[in-house]
């Protein structure tokens, strides 16, 4: 399951095995029917034209009231308007830091190994006197696949370019 833009999937189990009117489904929360309020809307509705109740245990909702639909409708259009303000917030704060020059993420390893480290643990790799674990000790790569990456997959590049 995802949120977001992309539908979420409600799980089938809920909208197929009501079958008769006087049934109930109940969720844990309304937010597990769906990540925007038109899907939790959709949902809804399928089930209440099936005569379905829905109730919701968190919030104590309760869609077979006009009261209990009315707060389901509001709940759900807050929640929708704060993920909305979170993500408006979260683009705000990643472009400030941009413009302050910070860039987000785990730093390459070639931002941090020295280009001497990296050229030794490449001729040493090439030479094939010691074994990977022996050359990322000696050169202190931590990683096996860090140094699969740098020094085993560009000298791979470079045969088949020298031939």
């Amino acid at each position: 399951m995802s949120c977001g833009n992309e539908f979420f999937l409600v799980l089938p189990s809920l909208t197929e095995s009501v079958h008769e009117p006087g049934d109930s489904s109940i969720v844990w929360q309304r937010d597990r029917l769906g990540g925007l309020l038109k899907q939790v809307i959709e949902t809804v509705t399928h089930l209440s034209e099936r005569g379905v109740e829905l109730r919701s245990l968190k919030e104590h909702r309760d869609t077979t009231t006009p009261t209990g639909k009315l707060m389901f409708h509001i709940v759900g259009a807050m929640a929708e308007f704060e993920r909305d303000i979170i993500g408006e917030r979260t683009t705000a704060g990643l472009e400030a830091a941009r413009a302050r020059g910070r860039k987000g993420g785990r730093p390459k390893a070639t931002e941090t190994i020295k280009p001497r480290t990296l050229a030794l643990a490449k001729d040493l790799y090439v030479a094939k006197e010691k074994s990977v674990a022996e050359i990322m000790e000696q050169t202190g790569f931590k990683s096996q696949a860090t140094f699969s990456k740098y020094v085993v997959k560009e000298e791979k590049g470079c045969e088949q370019v020298r031939r």
